[in-house]
């Protein structure tokens, strides 16, 4: 319980230290650049883990990129992962796919179909089905589709507030940590019960 109290209160002094650090660089940049060039100043250190993988018959290839840009502060980090589909010969390309986390997978199946593996919970911002002929389809273990996380964390928080280890203001900061935590793991169960295959765990 010592060790949950520890990492909670170190995960609150981070919170309000990454969110005052952002209003004051968002008003200090801002001001002169606007936000866009206040987030592009922050993002300094950008780089790209890149994977192509051809279809069966080769008239298309899928592109898988995850880029990643660091800033000068620990908490400036920026992960988003894209998947593009092209036609060889044609200079068609289209973002099919698009996350805000790193791990995933693309495989070509039978019948020029590309799937796309998820494996974590993630913003989807853009999840196609077909493009240009050819099929898409997603896939999220069933692991992923529960609120566990949400709910340890909201218990852990009431117990720590309840034994006087959070201070009230600790307290409404962490239950604002954990309705933020609850809703985005909700809307990616959302999409993945709208746009996914389920996969049961192989055994």
């Amino acid at each position: 319980m010592i060790q949950i109290a520890r990492d909670l209160s170190a995960h609150l002094r981070r919170f309000r230290i990454v969110r005052s650090a952002t209003l004051i660089i968002a008003i200090l940049i801002g001001a002169a650049f606007g936000i866009r060039a206040c987030v592009t100043a922050l993002l300094v250190d950008c780089y790209e883990d890149t994977a192509d993988l051809p279809s069966p018959d080769l008239r298309h290839i899928a592109h898988r990129v995850v880029r990643i840009c660091k800033g000068p502060l620990a908490f400036n980090v920026n992960i988003i992962q894209f998947i593009e589909l092209s036609t060889v010969g044609t200079g068609f390309n289209l973002r099919v796919f698009e996350s805000y986390e790193d791990d995933g997978s693309i495989r070509w199946n039978a019948g020029n179909e590309l799937a796309i593996e998820v494996g974590a919970v993630s913003t989807i911002r853009r999840s196609l089905h077909e493009a240009d002929g050819v099929r898409i389809t997603y896939h999220v273990p069933r692991k992923l589709l529960d609120l566990k996380a949400a709910e340890d964390s909201e218990r852990q928080t009431e117990e720590l507030h309840q034994t006087g280890r959070l201070t009230d203001r600790d307290y409404e900061t962490g239950k604002e940590i954990d309705r933020w935590l609850r809703r985005w793991r909700e809307d990616f169960i959302r999409w993945a019960s709208e746009n996914a295959i389920i996969d049961e765990p192989k055994f």
